[in-house]
C-alpha cells in the first residue's frame, strides 16, 4: 500500500509539471529559461518513476498525465481563440494583456451586419465577396481596373493618386461631380465610378505616395522622385507631370517589396528601406531602416531594427512617425508576430539580432544587445502583414471611429488561417496611445483554407487590403491590390448620433 501511495505522489507531481508547461504556453510565459525548467521537471520525474517502479509503469505513467494535464487546462486555463480567423493583439501593458486574455467580455462590443457586393469591371472577372462590417458603415467601390495598386493618396486638388510598381503606372482618380449627400443616395455597392487617367508611366516601380505642397512624393526602385502634376482636360488620356529626383542610388528594392514614404512640414523625406528576401548578415548600410533625407537629397539613418515597414502615418496629436512592420517569414524555426510601431530618431527596433519585446534571436541577438532596443507599440498575429496605416482624426464619423488608428491587413495567401484580409481598428485614449481592443472593421476578403479544399483556395481569396487614406470628403478609402478596386467606407447618418452608435468603446479601469 505505500508503494502504491508513493507511486500516486509522483504520479500527481508529473501532471503538475505537464500542467505547468501547458500553463506557460497559455499565458505567453513560454520564454526559453522557463520552458527548460519546467521540461527539465518532468524529466526528472520520469526518470524517478522509471527507476523505482520500471518501464512499465513508466508507459503508463506518461500518457495519463499527459491526458489529465490536458483535460485540466481545458478547465483551468484561459480558452483559446475561438476562431483562426484573427487571434488576438498584444498591447504593450503586460497586465492589460492579461486581463484581456482571461476576459474576454473586456472586448469592446460591436454589431456588425453583412454586405454582398457584385464587382464588374471591363478588364477584370467578376467576383462576389461577402463582407462583415461595423453596423452603420458601407463599403461602396469607386474604382477599379487597378491590380497590383500599392500607394494611395489625396492631393491638394482632392484627386487621389494611385500606384501600381509592377506596371510602372501612377492613376490620378478623379472623383465624380456629385456632393456627398448624393454619394451616399446611390445604392449600396453602385456609386459612381471616379474618372480615371495615367499620371506617369515613366517611373521604374512606384510604391508608396506622399502629398506636400503643390507635389507628389513617390518611392521608387531605387530613389525617392518629386512629381508636380500638369493640368488635364476632360478627354485626356495621359497628364504630363514635371518629375524632379530627390534621392537616387538607394538600394534596390526586391520584387516583394513595398514602401512607404512620407514628407514633414519642413519637406524633408522619410523612406522605409526593407531587408525582405537580404542576408541580415550582409546588408547594406540603409537596408532595413527608416531614411530621413532632407530636400537638398542628402540622407541619414533615423531608425533602424526595421524589417520591412509598408505602412507609415504621422500621428496626429503627437506627430510621431507610426509605422507597420511585416516581420520574416521565420524566425528561430517559428513565424514572428508582425508590429506597429512608434518611431523617434535615433531608435534601433532590433531586428535581426532582436524581436517582439526584446525577444533575443536564438542564433544572432544576446539579452544584452536587446536591453537597449525599442519595443513596439503592440504586435499583431504571424503573417497577419500590416500593409496600410491611417488615423481617423479628420473622419467624418462619429467620435468613437475618430478615435482609432485604421490598419489593413493584407495577409499572406500562403497561410492557410488568413490572419490578414481584413480591416482592424485600434482605439486611442484621450492622449493618442493605444488601448489594447483590436475591433474588426470590415473583414470577407478570403476565407479560411482550412475549411475549403486545400487544392481550390485560391479561389477564395477575393481580395487583398493593401492601403488606407482618409478622403477630403471624410470617408476612409481602401485600395485592393489583388482585386484591383479602391473602396470607400462611408459611415451612415444615422450612426453619427450617439443613440445609433455600432462601436462602444471599452471602459476605463
Amino acid at each position: 500500500m505505500k508503494a502504491v501511495f508513493s507511486f500516486l505522489a509522483f504520479f500527481v507531481l508529473l501532471c503538475g509539471a505537464v500542467l505547468l508547461i501547458l500553463g506557460l504556453k497559455a499565458y505567453r510565459l513560454d520564454s526559453p529559461p522557463l520552458l527548460f525548467i519546467a521540461m527539465l521537471g518532468v524529466g526528472f520525474v520520469l526518470a524517478l518513476i522509471g527507476k523505482r517502479w520500471g518501464r512499465g509503469a513508466l508507459l503508463l505513467a506518461a500518457p495519463l498525465a499527459i491526458l489529465l494535464a490536458y483535460i485540466g487546462a481545458q478547465r483551468l486555463l484561459p480558452p483559446a481563440p475561438a476562431t483562426p480567423a484573427f487571434a488576438q493583439v498584444y498591447c504593450l501593458n503586460p497586465e492589460k494583456a492579461k486581463l484581456q486574455r482571461q476576459h474576454g467580455n473586456l472586448r469592446p462590443r460591436a454589431h456588425t451586419h453583412t454586405q454582398t457586393l457584385t464587382l464588374v469591371c471591363p478588364d477584370d472577372t467578376e467576383l462576389v465577396p461577402r463582407f462583415v462590417l461595423l453596423a452603420g458603415i458601407e463599403l461602396q467601390p469607386v474604382a477599379c481596373g487597378l491590380k497590383g495598386v500599392s500607394g494611395l493618396v489625396f492631393g491638394a486638388d482632392k484627386a487621389l493618386y494611385a500606384s501600381i510598381p509592377d506596371a510602372d503606372l501612377i492613376y490620378r482618380l478623379e472623383p465624380p461631380e456629385t456632393t456627398t449627400a448624393d454619394s451616399r443616395s446611390h445604392a449600396m455597392g453602385a456609386p459612381r465610378q471616379w474618372r480615371k487617367t495615367i499620371l506617369t508611366a515613366a517611373l521604374d516601380s512606384p510604391m508608396g505616395l506622399a502629398w506636400h505642397g503643390d507635389s507628389l512624393y513617390v518611392a521608387t526602385r531605387t530613389a525617392v522622385v518629386k512629381l508636380t502634376p500638369g493640368t488635364t482636360t476632360a478627354a485626356a488620356a495621359i497628364q504630363t507631370a514635371a518629375v524632379q529626383t530627390v534621392v537616387d542610388h538607394l538600394p534596390s528594392a526586391t520584387p516583394t517589396e513595398r514602401r512607404a514614404i512620407l514628407v514633414d512640414d519642413t519637406g524633408c523625406v522619410y523612406l522605409s528601406v526593407g531587408a525582405v528576401d537580404s542576408d541580415p548578415l550582409d546588408l547594406e548600410w540603409q537596408r532595413g531602416a527608416i531614411l530621413e533625407i532632407a530636400p537638398h537629397g542628402e540622407s541619414r539613418l533615423f531608425a533602424t531594427g526595421i524589417h520591412h515597414a509598408r505602412t507609415m502615418a504621422w500621428h496626429p496629436q503627437t506627430g510621431a512617425l507610426w509605422l507597420g512592420e511585416d516581420s520574416p517569414q521565420t524566425l528561430d524555426f517559428s513565424p514572428p508576430k508582425d508590429e506597429i510601431n512608434a518611431v523617434c530618431a535615433g531608435e534601433d527596433f532590433g531586428w535581426p539580432f532582436c524581436y517582439g519585446f526584446k525577444t533575443p534571436d536564438l542564433q544572432l541577438g544576446t539579452t544584452t544587445m536587446c536591453a537597449d532596443t525599442t519595443a513596439p507599440l503592440l504586435t499583431l498575429p504571424p503573417h497577419s502583414v500590416p500593409a496600410g496605416l491611417a488615423f481617423g482624426a479628420q473622419l467624418d464619423a462619429p467620435e468613437q471611429y475618430r478615435s482609432m488608428v485604421y490598419v489593413a491587413l493584407a495577409g499572406d495567401k500562403n497561410d492557410i488561417h488568413r490572419q490578414g484580409f481584413r480591416i482592424l481598428g485600434l482605439p486611442l485614449d484621450t492622449e493618442g496611445d493605444i488601448t489594447g481592443w483590436g475591433i474588426e472593421v470590415a473583414l470577407g476578403w478570403a476565407t479560411p483554407q482550412e475549411v475549403q479544399d486545400h487544392q481550390e483556395h485560391q479561389e477564395h481569396i477575393y481580395g487583398q487590403p493593401a492601403t488606407l487614406a482618409v478622403g477630403p470628403d471624410g470617408n476612409l478609402y481602401l485600395a485592393d491590390s489583388h482585386a484591383g478596386v479602391v473602396y470607400r467606407f462611408v459611415f451612415d447618418s444615422e450612426s453619427k448620433s450617439d443613440s445609433g452608435s455600432a462601436y462602444i468603446p471599452p471602459q476605463s479601469e
